[in-house]
């Protein structure tokens, strides 16, 4: 059985419920969870931009750079979030319109 649906079948009963201090997640979100443990998205590209990004925030204060730092990541992760469920999105919008047209 395909890992992701396998995953989504365990996860689906309580997939709207409040889980521990997490927030509600959609079946999507859940996707989204799911890929980004099987699929680490680090390359070598990002660790050399989180060298860069390092050495920069050396010159802060320790606070400074926990903050900064931590913004970073925070808008990284949701940028890459956006990313793969806007994806999502498209690929279900092209998927129906295929579907549209071959029953035309």
């Amino acid at each position: 059985m395909n890992p992701y649906i396998k995953q989504l079948k365990e996860q689906l009963p309580g997939c709207f419920m409040w889980h521990q201090e997490q927030e509600v997640q959609t079946v999507s979100e859940m996707l989204y969870g799911y890929y980004q443990e099987r699929h680490p998205l680090d390359t070598e590209e990002m660790d050399r931009a989180f060298c860069a990004l390092d050495g920069v925030l050396q010159k802060l204060t320790a606070e400074e750079y926990d903050k900064v730092w931590y913004l970073t990541c925070s808008l990284c992760g949701e940028h890459e979030k956006n990313g793969f469920l806007t994806g999502l999105r498209i690929g279900a919008c092209l998927a129906a319109e295929l579907m549209e047209n071959k029953a035309e």
